[in-house]
């Protein structure tokens, strides 16, 4: 979880968040919530009141760990959280969602008849993109590794580094995290697993470790984290 937040987010010299850690980083949630089975971390952006701090790093400070029976409870202080960042600000979103770890051997699904093939998409093959993925074509070398199941020369379903090993700015970090997007049309064939099982073995490659999160609520991207068997590893918790 540690290494998890280094890679979520730029922090200053006194640990604060500052904004999240990709190319072009957004601003960060206000206050950031990390629950493992041994304990919990939290981090809060650099500019939030002080008396909030002191009450939500208490509040965060008697969460019990997160439960190792499969279940997934909120935390018990979670309306308390809510209620102390409310009393400085409004609370725009909410997210929560569990974290995994790669496999120490990351095994690709076996390919289906509707198996289509994996492209490295590095820069000089951006055509592949333009159709389907053209967001990324200007961030398309920062998010490396980037990898695409293809069909007839466009990408339909691609991972990338939602946060890369190296981001300008920031401290290099020994972790990167996928993103992964599936054209309407073509979820629910596989193509995403291949894809991520693809991208992980790219990124231990170049000799960082990958690691996967999403909502609770996001039952495909939890699919794909099962089919690989990716390793639970703790819950984010933030606000913004």
């Amino acid at each position: 979880m540690e290494l998890h937040l280094r890679c979520l987010y730029h922090h200053d010299a006194n640990d604060r968040i500052v904004r999240t850690r990709q190319p072009n980083g957004w601003l960060s949630p206000l206050f950031h919530l990390g629950r493992t089975r041994l304990g919990n971390l939290w981090r809060f952006r650099d500019d939030l009141d002080s008396a909030a701090i002191r009450e939500l790093a208490r509040l965060a400070g008697r969460e019990p760990s997160f439960p190792a029976d499969g279940e997934h409870p909120p935390p018990e202080r979670l309306e308390a959280m809510r209620s102390v960042l409310r009393s400085v600000t409004e609370i725009v979103f909410e997210w929560r969602g569990p974290a995994f770890r790669f496999p120490a051997k990351i095994v690709e699904p076996v390919a289906g008849p509707e198996a289509l093939p994996l492209v490295s998409v590095r820069l000089g093959k951006e055509s592949l993109l333009e159709e389907s993925f053209a967001d990324t074509l200007s961030e398309l070398d920062a998010r490396q590794p980037c990898v695409a199941a293809v069909e007839n020369g466009r990408a339909v379903s691609l991972c990338y580094a939602a946060r890369p090993l190296d981001v300008a700015g920031s401290a290099p970090c020994a972790v990167a995290e996928a993103g992964v997007e599936t054209v309407a049309g073509h979820r629910g064939r596989g193509h995403a697993s291949r894809v991520v099982a693809a991208w992980g073995s790219a990124v231990r490659e170049m000799g960082g470790e990958p690691i996967y999160s999403t909502g609770w609520d996001n039952k495909a991207s939890r699919a794909v984290a099962r089919d690989l068997g990716l390793v639970f590893y703790g819950e984010d918790l933030s606000f913004s």
